[in-house]
């Protein structure tokens, strides 16, 4: 087994009904290194969760740090960052569970490769009372890119030279399923503490466009799916999607990938506009099919779209409910 001191670190907002469960994931793991510590951040956590982390803070591996920067799981995550005392990092968010092998499996795989920099694992999504609805995010994807389907059949860690492409295609990591040395972090240049959401994706990119991924094909948590999670707001389901990758747009350093990531931010603001519009919002649909249609000028569906939005915003004005036309 690989030696190394491991940093789980914790944001801590509203986890009140969830944190113990958390923790208990970390310490009941059937094998942990001699040396790792547990880091909850509160960031502005309400009475009883804070009280929850301070008792928690009692046991000689918990360290308690509080965020004073930017509020969101970006800022906490750095605060950790910079607190930690360990080589790897692993992230968890304080209503989510380890699985009881989870850093077993990615020790394991760190012995493999061990010249890794950053590891990536499946996991499950689980409800508010611990129900699965979904057993494997990347087995129930289109796992078309053969780093993934070779790991899943081989049920073996696989390692990733040119993840770029193959992280596009096959699926995003999620925080909780990821495990990156603190140097190869900080190379990149942590979270982006202006992103309350999809900030996760800003510094994968980062990631990839310099290290070798290596992948686990095996659960290493549960994400748990709550209505009252930040990513359950009423903002437009892409609009931070759309800052996030407006700013990775700007690296020079993107190459031949600029193109995906161009195509994504594309697809994201006519996202956006079909929710706008399907909600009769059609003068600040139209704005953002105007936004998609700077990126991408030749275009000829945003094109169409624009002169019906048109047609609906004149129609709108007569009086006329035509909010079902579409191309």
């Amino acid at each position: 087994m690989v030696f190394f001191k491991f940093s789980i670190i914790i944001p801590c907002h509203k986890e009140k009904e969830y944190l113990i469960r958390c923790v208990d994931s970390v310490f009941n793991q059937v094998w942990m290194p001699g040396n790792y510590e547990i880091i909850l951040v509160l960031d502005r956590p309400d009475f009883e969760t804070e009280r929850i982390a301070r008792n928690i803070g009692k046991h000689e591996r918990v360290i308690i740090v509080y965020n004073n920067l930017a509020p969101g799981p970006a800022s906490s995550r750095n605060v950790g960052i910079v607190a930690s005392q360990g080589d790897w990092i692993i992230f968890l968010d304080g209503d989510d569970v380890m699985t009881v092998d989870s850093i077993k499996q990615r020790s394991e795989a760190l012995k493999m490769f061990p010249d890794a920099n950053w590891i990536v694992g499946d996991f499950a999504r689980i409800d508010e009372h611990d129900n699965i609805f979904l057993d494997s995010w990347y087995s129930t994807r289109d796992i078309d890119p053969k780093p993934y389907y070779s790991a899943f059949k081989s049920g073996l860690p696989v390692k990733i030279s040119y993840p770029s492409t193959v992280i596009f295609e096959g699926g995003m990591p999620w925080t909780g399923a990821v495990m990156i040395n603190k140097k190869a972090i900080i190379d990149v240049g942590l979270f982006d503490n202006s992103l309350l959401q999809a900030e996760d994706v800003n510094l994968w990119i980062r990631l990839m466009l310099k290290y070798p991924i290596v992948f686990i094909p095996k659960k290493l948590a549960f994400y748990r799916d709550r209505f009252s999670s930040i990513t359950k707001t009423r903002t437009l389901p892409y609009y931070w999607s759309r800052v996030s990758y407006g700013k990775i747009l700007n690296m020079k350093s993107l190459g031949i990938y600029r193109d995906i990531v161009f195509q994504r931010l594309v697809n994201f603001y006519i996202g956006d506009h079909w929710v706008l519009r399907e909600n009769g919002d059609y003068y600040f649909a139209s704005k953002l099919l105007c936004s998609a249609f700077v990126l991408n000028p030749l275009n000829i569906a945003i094109l169409k779209n624009l002169l019906i939005l048109s047609v609906l915003m004149f129609m709108n004005l007569l009086g006329i409910n035509f909010s079902k036309l579409k191309l």
